[in-house]
Protein backbone atom coordinates (compact mmCIF):
# COMPACT_ATOMS: atom_id res chain seq x y z
CA UNK A 1 0.00 0.00 0.00
CA UNK A 2 3.20 2.68 -0.28
CA UNK A 3 2.42 5.37 -2.21
CA UNK A 4 -1.61 5.16 -1.85
CA UNK A 5 -1.46 6.31 1.64
CA UNK A 6 -3.78 9.26 1.96
CA UNK A 7 -3.98 9.83 5.76
CA UNK A 8 -1.83 13.04 5.60
CA UNK A 9 -4.16 15.18 3.13
CA UNK A 10 -6.42 17.65 3.75
CA UNK A 11 -10.25 16.29 4.48
CA UNK A 12 -13.08 18.14 5.66
CA UNK A 13 -16.89 16.80 6.79
CA UNK A 14 -19.78 19.13 5.21
CA UNK A 15 -23.25 19.37 6.50
CA UNK A 16 -26.47 18.25 4.69
CA UNK A 17 -27.61 20.54 1.52
CA UNK A 18 -29.50 23.35 2.63
CA UNK A 19 -33.34 21.73 1.64
CA UNK A 20 -32.54 19.21 4.42
CA UNK A 21 -35.52 20.27 6.17
CA UNK A 22 -37.00 17.90 2.96
CA UNK A 23 -35.51 14.64 4.28
CA UNK A 24 -36.23 14.78 8.14
CA UNK A 25 -36.05 10.73 7.91
CA UNK A 26 -33.29 10.70 6.73
CA UNK A 27 -31.05 9.57 10.29
CA UNK A 28 -27.92 6.83 10.76
CA UNK A 29 -29.32 3.97 11.60
CA UNK A 30 -26.54 2.97 14.08
CA UNK A 31 -27.64 3.32 17.72
CA UNK A 32 -24.07 4.69 18.26
CA UNK A 33 -24.22 7.49 16.34
CA UNK A 34 -28.23 8.74 16.71
CA UNK A 35 -29.22 12.34 16.52
CA UNK A 36 -26.08 12.64 15.04
CA UNK A 37 -27.05 14.62 11.11
CA UNK A 38 -25.01 12.91 8.04
CA UNK A 39 -22.51 14.59 7.09
CA UNK A 40 -20.87 14.73 2.88
CA UNK A 41 -16.79 14.22 2.95
CA UNK A 42 -13.83 16.01 0.47
CA UNK A 43 -10.60 15.69 0.29
CA UNK A 44 -8.31 18.37 -1.54
CA UNK A 45 -4.45 16.30 -3.06
CA UNK A 46 -2.34 19.29 -4.23
CA UNK A 47 0.28 17.90 -6.70
CA UNK A 48 3.15 16.63 -6.02
CA UNK A 49 5.30 18.06 -8.58
CA UNK A 50 4.81 21.82 -7.52
CA UNK A 51 2.95 24.75 -6.79
CA UNK A 52 1.50 25.20 -9.52
CA UNK A 53 -0.91 22.24 -11.01
CA UNK A 54 -1.68 21.95 -14.84
CA UNK A 55 -5.35 21.57 -14.35
CA UNK A 56 -7.73 20.98 -11.09
CA UNK A 57 -9.91 18.47 -11.37
CA UNK A 58 -12.81 17.58 -9.42
CA UNK A 59 -13.79 13.73 -8.86
CA UNK A 60 -17.37 12.74 -8.25
CA UNK A 61 -17.32 9.25 -6.82
CA UNK A 62 -19.86 6.65 -7.11
CA UNK A 63 -21.92 5.50 -4.03
CA UNK A 64 -21.04 3.18 -1.86
CA UNK A 65 -17.33 4.48 -2.27
CA UNK A 66 -14.85 5.99 0.08
CA UNK A 67 -12.78 8.37 -0.94
CA UNK A 68 -9.55 6.47 0.69
CA UNK A 69 -10.54 3.43 -1.87
CA UNK A 70 -9.24 5.98 -4.85
CA UNK A 71 -5.93 6.09 -3.44
CA UNK A 72 -4.66 4.63 -6.55
CA UNK A 73 -5.93 6.76 -8.69
CA UNK A 74 -5.67 9.86 -6.74
CA UNK A 75 -2.14 9.09 -6.63
CA UNK A 76 -1.86 8.60 -10.65
CA UNK A 77 -3.21 12.52 -11.06
CA UNK A 78 -1.39 13.80 -9.04
CA UNK A 79 1.83 12.33 -9.98
CA UNK A 80 0.88 13.70 -13.31
CA UNK A 81 1.04 17.78 -11.91
CA UNK A 82 -2.65 17.80 -11.33
CA UNK A 83 -4.55 19.03 -8.12
CA UNK A 84 -7.41 16.50 -7.27
CA UNK A 85 -10.54 17.14 -5.18
CA UNK A 86 -12.73 14.29 -4.37
CA UNK A 87 -16.13 14.33 -2.64
CA UNK A 88 -17.47 11.33 -0.93
CA UNK A 89 -21.45 11.29 -0.79
CA UNK A 90 -23.28 11.39 2.61
CA UNK A 91 -24.64 7.77 3.96
CA UNK A 92 -21.05 6.01 2.94
CA UNK A 93 -17.53 5.73 3.40
CA UNK A 94 -16.36 7.52 6.50
CA UNK A 95 -19.20 9.76 5.81
CA UNK A 96 -21.59 7.49 8.17
CA UNK A 97 -24.28 5.12 7.25
CA UNK A 98 -27.81 5.17 6.70
CA UNK A 99 -27.92 1.44 8.19
CA UNK A 100 -25.79 -0.41 11.09
CA UNK A 101 -24.16 -3.03 9.09
CA UNK A 102 -21.45 -1.10 7.15
CA UNK A 103 -21.36 -4.11 4.66
CA UNK A 104 -25.03 -3.06 3.06
CA UNK A 105 -25.33 -0.29 0.36
CA UNK A 106 -28.56 1.56 1.32
CA UNK A 107 -30.92 4.44 0.18
CA UNK A 108 -33.66 5.97 2.18
CA UNK A 109 -36.64 7.56 0.65
CA UNK A 110 -35.55 10.30 -1.16
CA UNK A 111 -32.14 9.55 -0.67
CA UNK A 112 -31.32 10.29 -4.44
CA UNK A 113 -32.20 13.28 -4.34
CA UNK A 114 -30.88 14.28 -1.11
CA UNK A 115 -27.31 13.59 -2.79
CA UNK A 116 -28.14 15.34 -5.44
CA UNK A 117 -29.06 18.29 -3.57
CA UNK A 118 -25.39 17.60 -1.83
CA UNK A 119 -23.86 18.60 -4.63
CA UNK A 120 -25.18 22.03 -4.49
CA UNK A 121 -24.16 22.61 -0.96
CA UNK A 122 -20.61 21.49 -2.25
CA UNK A 123 -20.49 23.98 -5.20
CA UNK A 124 -21.49 26.06 -2.76
CA UNK A 125 -19.04 25.89 -0.32
CA UNK A 126 -15.52 28.19 0.94
CA UNK A 127 -13.39 24.77 0.16
CA UNK A 128 -14.69 24.68 -3.33
CA UNK A 129 -14.69 28.78 -4.15
CA UNK A 130 -10.99 27.89 -2.95
CA UNK A 131 -10.12 25.74 -5.41
CA UNK A 132 -11.88 27.65 -8.46
CA UNK A 133 -9.83 30.17 -6.70
CA UNK A 134 -6.34 28.86 -7.23
CA UNK A 135 -7.67 27.80 -10.75
CA UNK A 136 -8.09 31.56 -11.90
CA UNK A 137 -5.11 32.52 -10.40
CA UNK A 138 -2.89 29.75 -12.40
CA UNK A 139 -5.18 30.19 -15.56
CA UNK A 140 -5.93 26.49 -15.39
CA UNK A 141 -8.66 24.25 -16.18
CA UNK A 142 -11.08 23.45 -13.49
CA UNK A 143 -12.45 20.26 -14.81
CA UNK A 144 -15.52 18.18 -12.87
CA UNK A 145 -14.47 14.51 -13.19
CA UNK A 146 -18.16 12.47 -12.46
CA UNK A 147 -17.95 8.87 -12.09
CA UNK A 148 -20.21 5.95 -12.06
CA UNK A 149 -23.09 6.93 -9.96
CA UNK A 150 -21.27 10.16 -9.10
CA UNK A 151 -21.57 10.74 -12.81
CA UNK A 152 -25.29 10.27 -12.81
CA UNK A 153 -25.91 12.60 -9.46
CA UNK A 154 -23.72 15.48 -11.54
CA UNK A 155 -25.85 14.64 -14.44
CA UNK A 156 -29.54 15.56 -12.83
CA UNK A 157 -27.98 18.37 -11.04
CA UNK A 158 -27.05 20.17 -14.60
CA UNK A 159 -30.07 19.51 -16.35
CA UNK A 160 -32.29 20.60 -13.35
CA UNK A 161 -29.67 23.46 -12.78
CA UNK A 162 -27.40 24.22 -15.52
CA UNK A 163 -26.19 26.88 -13.96
CA UNK A 164 -23.51 25.35 -12.02
CA UNK A 165 -22.08 23.64 -14.99
CA UNK A 166 -20.05 27.35 -14.95
CA UNK A 167 -18.52 26.39 -11.78
CA UNK A 168 -16.20 24.29 -13.96
CA UNK A 169 -14.56 24.76 -17.20
CA UNK A 170 -15.21 21.55 -18.49
CA UNK A 171 -16.64 18.33 -17.50
CA UNK A 172 -15.87 14.91 -17.92
CA UNK A 173 -18.14 11.75 -17.39
CA UNK A 174 -16.82 8.04 -16.25
CA UNK A 175 -19.31 5.40 -16.98
CA UNK A 176 -22.11 7.33 -15.72
CA UNK A 177 -24.72 5.42 -13.87
CA UNK A 178 -27.42 6.38 -16.61
CA UNK A 179 -28.60 2.43 -17.13
CA UNK A 180 -27.67 -0.24 -14.67
CA UNK A 181 -26.91 -4.12 -15.75
CA UNK A 182 -25.46 -5.29 -12.56
CA UNK A 183 -28.93 -7.47 -11.47
CA UNK A 184 -28.89 -9.84 -14.42
CA UNK A 185 -31.47 -10.05 -16.73
CA UNK A 186 -34.23 -7.41 -17.29
CA UNK A 187 -36.79 -10.04 -16.13
CA UNK A 188 -35.06 -10.05 -13.00
CA UNK A 189 -34.95 -6.44 -12.64
CA UNK A 190 -38.61 -6.09 -13.19
CA UNK A 191 -39.07 -8.64 -10.39
CA UNK A 192 -36.84 -6.48 -8.13
CA UNK A 193 -38.32 -3.50 -8.47
CA UNK A 194 -41.69 -4.69 -7.89
CA UNK A 195 -40.28 -6.77 -4.69
CA UNK A 196 -38.93 -3.36 -3.82
CA UNK A 197 -42.07 -1.51 -4.57
CA UNK A 198 -44.81 -3.72 -2.67
CA UNK A 199 -42.32 -4.44 0.71
CA UNK A 200 -39.61 -1.76 0.75
CA UNK A 201 -41.55 0.08 3.13
CA UNK A 202 -41.92 -2.46 5.47
CA UNK A 203 -40.14 -3.10 8.70
CA UNK A 204 -37.03 -4.64 7.93
CA UNK A 205 -37.23 -5.06 4.34
CA UNK A 206 -35.03 -2.09 3.33
CA UNK A 207 -32.16 -3.87 5.00
CA UNK A 208 -32.98 -7.19 2.86
CA UNK A 209 -30.22 -7.77 -0.23
CA UNK A 210 -31.25 -8.23 -3.45
CA UNK A 211 -30.24 -11.29 -5.03
CA UNK A 212 -27.33 -11.52 -6.86
CA UNK A 213 -25.51 -8.77 -4.93
CA UNK A 214 -23.43 -9.36 -1.68
CA UNK A 215 -22.41 -12.83 -2.18
CA UNK A 216 -18.62 -11.53 -2.08
CA UNK A 217 -16.56 -9.61 0.62
CA UNK A 218 -14.60 -7.25 -2.06
CA UNK A 219 -11.20 -7.80 -0.41
CA UNK A 220 -12.23 -11.81 -1.71
CA UNK A 221 -13.61 -11.46 -4.90
CA UNK A 222 -11.11 -13.24 -7.79
CA UNK A 223 -9.62 -10.85 -10.31
CA UNK A 224 -11.33 -12.74 -13.20
CA UNK A 225 -15.38 -11.59 -11.41
CA UNK A 226 -13.92 -8.04 -10.98
CA UNK A 227 -16.31 -6.08 -12.41
CA UNK A 228 -13.91 -2.66 -12.08
CA UNK A 229 -10.68 -3.66 -13.92
CA UNK A 230 -8.29 -5.86 -14.78
CA UNK A 231 -4.97 -5.06 -13.16
CA UNK A 232 -3.47 -7.68 -10.69
CA UNK A 233 -1.66 -5.27 -9.00
CA UNK A 234 -4.70 -2.81 -8.43
CA UNK A 235 -6.84 -5.63 -7.45
CA UNK A 236 -4.09 -6.68 -4.84
CA UNK A 237 -4.10 -3.23 -3.46
CA UNK A 238 -8.35 -3.22 -3.33
CA UNK A 239 -8.44 -6.91 -1.52
CA UNK A 240 -5.34 -5.60 0.90
CA UNK A 241 -7.69 -1.92 1.06
CA UNK A 242 -11.12 -3.42 2.14
CA UNK A 243 -9.48 -6.36 4.86
CA UNK A 244 -7.74 -3.44 6.78
CA UNK A 245 -10.56 -0.92 6.35
CA UNK A 246 -13.74 -3.01 6.85
CA UNK A 247 -15.95 -0.02 8.18
CA UNK A 248 -15.10 1.60 4.88
CA UNK A 249 -16.33 -1.24 2.26
CA UNK A 250 -20.04 -1.47 1.19
CA UNK A 251 -20.75 -4.77 -0.63
CA UNK A 252 -24.90 -5.70 -1.20
CA UNK A 253 -27.72 -3.18 -2.37
CA UNK A 254 -30.80 -3.13 -0.59
CA UNK A 255 -33.83 -3.39 -2.09
CA UNK A 256 -34.23 0.41 -0.58
CA UNK A 257 -31.56 1.58 -2.64
CA UNK A 258 -32.56 -0.26 -5.84
CA UNK A 259 -36.26 1.34 -5.40
CA UNK A 260 -34.55 5.16 -5.35
CA UNK A 261 -32.03 4.19 -7.94
CA UNK A 262 -34.81 3.18 -10.60
CA UNK A 263 -36.74 5.93 -9.48
CA UNK A 264 -33.86 8.63 -10.18
CA UNK A 265 -32.56 7.62 -13.29
CA UNK A 266 -36.30 7.40 -14.37
CA UNK A 267 -36.17 11.07 -13.13
CA UNK A 268 -32.73 11.76 -14.90
CA UNK A 269 -33.70 10.63 -18.69
CA UNK A 270 -37.23 12.60 -18.02
CA UNK A 271 -35.05 15.16 -17.63
CA UNK A 272 -32.82 14.95 -20.44
CA UNK A 273 -35.14 14.12 -23.16
CA UNK A 274 -37.51 16.37 -22.57
CA UNK A 275 -39.26 17.99 -25.79
CA UNK A 276 -38.06 15.12 -27.71
CA UNK A 277 -40.03 11.51 -26.39
CA UNK A 278 -42.93 13.63 -25.58
CA UNK A 279 -44.53 12.18 -28.78
CA UNK A 280 -45.18 8.12 -28.12
CA UNK A 281 -44.67 7.79 -32.34
CA UNK A 282 -40.84 9.64 -31.94
CA UNK A 283 -40.39 7.32 -29.36
CA UNK A 284 -40.99 4.03 -30.89
CA UNK A 285 -39.18 5.27 -33.94
CA UNK A 286 -36.04 6.09 -31.50
CA UNK A 287 -36.30 2.81 -29.96
CA UNK A 288 -36.91 -0.02 -32.62
CA UNK A 289 -34.51 2.15 -34.90
CA UNK A 290 -31.79 1.79 -32.35
CA UNK A 291 -31.23 6.36 -33.64
CA UNK A 292 -29.89 8.65 -31.44
CA UNK A 293 -32.22 11.69 -31.11
CA UNK A 294 -29.72 14.64 -31.27
CA UNK A 295 -29.60 17.13 -28.52
CA UNK A 296 -27.52 19.80 -27.73
CA UNK A 297 -26.59 20.07 -23.74
CA UNK A 298 -28.19 22.04 -21.50
CA UNK A 299 -24.85 23.80 -20.96
CA UNK A 300 -21.96 25.59 -22.27
CA UNK A 301 -19.20 23.90 -21.07
CA UNK A 302 -17.43 21.35 -22.99
CA UNK A 303 -18.17 17.76 -21.86
CA UNK A 304 -16.46 14.26 -22.63
CA UNK A 305 -17.94 10.97 -21.81
CA UNK A 306 -15.89 8.06 -21.16
CA UNK A 307 -17.59 4.81 -22.23
CA UNK A 308 -15.81 1.29 -21.31
CA UNK A 309 -17.22 -1.20 -23.60
CA UNK A 310 -16.36 -4.15 -21.35
CA UNK A 311 -18.64 -2.66 -18.44
CA UNK A 312 -20.74 -5.24 -16.75
CA UNK A 313 -22.11 -2.42 -14.40
CA UNK A 314 -23.34 0.20 -16.46
CA UNK A 315 -24.88 -0.21 -20.37
CA UNK A 316 -22.01 0.96 -22.60
CA UNK A 317 -24.76 1.40 -25.33
CA UNK A 318 -26.61 3.98 -23.10
CA UNK A 319 -23.72 5.93 -21.79
CA UNK A 320 -23.19 6.54 -25.74
CA UNK A 321 -26.35 7.86 -26.11
CA UNK A 322 -26.36 10.09 -23.30
CA UNK A 323 -23.27 11.14 -24.84
CA UNK A 324 -25.11 11.92 -27.77
CA UNK A 325 -28.06 13.42 -26.27
CA UNK A 326 -26.27 16.35 -24.13
CA UNK A 327 -24.04 16.83 -27.11
CA UNK A 328 -20.56 15.58 -26.24
CA UNK A 329 -17.55 14.10 -27.33
CA UNK A 330 -16.72 10.41 -26.46
CA UNK A 331 -13.75 8.53 -25.26
CA UNK A 332 -14.93 4.76 -25.84
CA UNK A 333 -12.31 1.98 -24.24
CA UNK A 334 -12.99 -1.12 -26.25
CA UNK A 335 -10.57 -2.98 -23.47
CA UNK A 336 -12.23 -1.56 -20.15
CA UNK A 337 -13.97 -2.34 -17.44
CA UNK A 338 -16.14 -0.62 -14.92
CA UNK A 339 -13.24 1.74 -13.56
CA UNK A 340 -10.41 2.70 -16.03
CA UNK A 341 -8.33 3.92 -13.45
CA UNK A 342 -8.13 0.03 -12.19
CA UNK A 343 -7.12 -1.32 -15.97
CA UNK A 344 -3.15 -2.19 -16.87
CA UNK A 345 -1.29 0.76 -17.33
CA UNK A 346 -1.49 0.83 -21.33
CA UNK A 347 -5.48 1.84 -20.59
CA UNK A 348 -4.45 3.42 -17.39
CA UNK A 349 -1.97 6.01 -18.28
CA UNK A 350 -3.24 5.96 -22.36
CA UNK A 351 -7.13 7.15 -20.86
CA UNK A 352 -5.15 9.55 -18.64
CA UNK A 353 -3.19 11.29 -21.46
CA UNK A 354 -6.32 11.37 -23.38
CA UNK A 355 -8.11 13.51 -21.08
CA UNK A 356 -5.14 15.85 -20.48
CA UNK A 357 -4.99 16.72 -24.31
CA UNK A 358 -8.94 16.79 -24.18
CA UNK A 359 -8.49 19.59 -21.89
CA UNK A 360 -5.80 20.87 -24.03
CA UNK A 361 -3.00 20.54 -21.62
CA UNK A 362 -0.04 22.56 -23.30
CA UNK A 363 2.16 19.35 -22.40
CA UNK A 364 0.05 16.49 -22.92
CA UNK A 365 0.42 14.18 -25.84
CA UNK A 366 -1.91 13.99 -28.76
CA UNK A 367 -5.19 11.99 -27.97
CA UNK A 368 -4.05 8.11 -28.77
CA UNK A 369 -6.10 6.18 -31.60
CA UNK A 370 -5.46 3.02 -30.31
CA UNK A 371 -6.94 -0.81 -29.76
CA UNK A 372 -7.43 0.65 -26.53
CA UNK A 373 -8.83 3.86 -26.56
CA UNK A 374 -11.13 5.57 -29.79
CA UNK A 375 -12.12 9.34 -29.44
CA UNK A 376 -15.08 10.36 -31.15
CA UNK A 377 -15.63 14.33 -31.32
CA UNK A 378 -19.13 15.20 -31.60
CA UNK A 379 -20.77 16.17 -34.92
CA UNK A 380 -20.77 20.49 -34.84
CA UNK A 381 -22.87 22.67 -37.11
Amino acid sequence: MTGYDLSCEFIAELPLPRTAAAYPHIRYGDDANLGRDLFSRVGWFPTTSGTAPKTIYVLFVGTAEAIEKHGPAIADVRALGNDLIVFEFAGQGASGRFLADARKVHAMPDGFDMWTDSLKEFLRSDLFRAARQRGYDHRIEVVALAYSLGGHMFARLIQEAPAFAKRFTRIVYVNPVVAMNSAGTMLMRIGQQLFARFSVKEAGKADDFVPGHGRHHPGDRPLEKSSIGSDAERHAWMCRFYHDNEHLGMWGMTYGWFHEANRSLTKMWAIITKGETWNPFVWLWGELANRNLPRENVSPVPTLVISSQRDTIVIAHYVRRFATYIGADKLILPKAKHEPSQEPPPIREGTFDAVAAWVANPSAPPIPQTSDIRFVPRRRG
